[in-house]
C-alpha cells in the first residue's frame, strides 16, 4: 500500500511539472516564432514542448491507474479487516461460553 502511495504522489508530481514545463516551453515557441528569424529556435521548442506535453498526459493516465490500484488495496484492507475482527469476535464468545455452536460461525 506504501509502494503504492509514494508511486502516485510521485507520477502526480512529475505529471504537474511536466504540464507547467510544457506550457512555458509552448509559449516561449509561439513568442520566439513571432519575431520572424526565432522560427529556427522556436520550431525544435515548441516540438520540446510537445513530447513534454505528450509526457505529462500519459502520466496522467498512469496516474489514475495507479489511484485504482491503490482504491483496490483500500477496499480488500477493509474488508479482511472487517472480516478478522467477524472472526475474533465469534471466537471471544466462544471462549465464554466454552462451547462452539454450528449458528455461532454461520
Amino acid at each position: 500500500m506504501k509502494k503504492y502511495k509514494k508511486a502516485q504522489k510521485a507520477v502526480h508530481y512529475s505529471a504537474v511539472g511536466l504540464g507547467a514545463v510544457a506550457a512555458a516551453l509552448s509559449s516561449g515557441a509561439i513568442a520566439a516564432s513571432l519575431t520572424g528569424v526565432g522560427v529556427i529556435v522556436g520550431a525544435p521548442v515548441a516540438g520540446f514542448a510537445a513530447s513534454t506535453g505528450f509526457a505529462s498526459t500519459s502520466l496522467t493516465v498512469l496516474n489514475k491507474k495507479v489511484d485504482h490500484k491503490v482504491d483496490k488495496h483500500l477496499r480488500l484492507l477493509s474488508l479482511a479487516t472487517a472480516e478478522h475482527d467477524s472472526i475474533n469476535c465469534c471466537v471471544s464468545q466462544a471462549m465464554n461460553n466454552n462451547s462452539v455452536s454450528d449458528k455461532e460461525f454461520n
